[in-house]
């Protein structure tokens, strides 16, 4: 995996302006140390030399603009899907929190502060763990603790049967949605569709370079302009492709207001 988590460190405006700094500036700086050779290579062209490289730039351009245009789907889907995700595990926690509730004393004391002590691992500790990129190294440690003491937990009656059944269920369901949020802090473009991608770009310019157009300032603008296109849109995907990572990233809301909320509750709770 491409490690590029530095990049995250800083804040959106000013990694937006270093790639349209690298892009667009070195877009025309190309342009101008390309644009003699250019003139050389194609002194003989004849008359209709723009509009065929016009035609070619056109059909390359659907191309990579539709690549690119899907990237950035696929990586806001990415996204989404991850905020939806998060939602689902603290929805999870709410619905165990109820159920061992349900339990009688004192387990149901000792569960329900085991789940606490959980949920403030995960938004004091995980979470700016998750935005580096990475997962604390005790991060099962307290879930692990609370699973010992549910199965702990011996019946006596018929209720207590369903109860503790309902519980381990619930368990089940947010551990499952728990690893999946884990597995998926380090989730991203895989190197070689990056690779597309800024190959794709370059392409782009070295196709508008061919191009003989009169002045300068014209060539350049045009150029500028679509390069700082292509800048915005590889911004979006570079902010986006982490969904946990960085200042764009999915924040703890939906574990806080748990925390505020219904786990707020608790015995010693602040």
């Amino acid at each position: 995996m491409l490690q590029i988590y530095w990049l995250y460190d800083l804040p959106n405006w000013l990694l937006c302006l270093l790639i349209l700094v690298l892009f667009t500036g070195g877009s025309i700086l190309g342009q101008r140390v390309s644009r003699r050779f250019v003139r050389r290579f194609f002194s003989q062209a004849l008359e209709d030399h723009n509009e065929a490289v016009g035609a070619i730039i056109g059909s390359y351009g659907v191309f990579y603009g539709i690549t690119l245009g899907l990237i950035a789907v696929a990586t806001w889907d990415n996204f989404d899907a991850s905020e939806d995700l998060i939602m689902h595990e603290a929805s999870a926690l709410s619905a165990l929190d109820r159920d061992v509730s349900a339990l009688p004393e004192p387990a149901s004391g000792e569960l329900r502060a085991l789940l606490r002590d959980y949920l403030d691992f995960v938004i004091d500790r995980a979470w700016p763990e998750h935005r580096k990129g990475r997962v604390p190294v005790d991060a099962d440690s307290r879930i692990n603790a609370f699973q010992k003491r549910l199965v702990e937990f011996e019946p006596r009656t018929e209720r207590e049967s369903v109860l503790f059944a309902e519980a381990i269920e619930q368990f089940n369901v947010m551990f499952e949605l728990r690893r999946d949020r884990i597995s998926s802090i380090g989730n991203g473009l895989p190197p070689i569709l990056w690779g597309i991608v800024l190959a794709g770009a370059i392409l782009n310019m070295i196709l508008l370079y061919v191009l003989r157009i009169e002045p300068l300032r014209t060539h350049m603008l045009l150029i500028g302009l679509v390069a700082t296109f292509i800048g915005l849109m590889i911004f979006f995907i570079v902010a986006m492709d982490h969904p946990f990572v960085g200042e764009l990233s999915i924040e703890p809301t939906a574990f806080e207001a748990l925390r505020q909320g219904q786990m707020s509750r608790l015995p010693g709770s602040p």
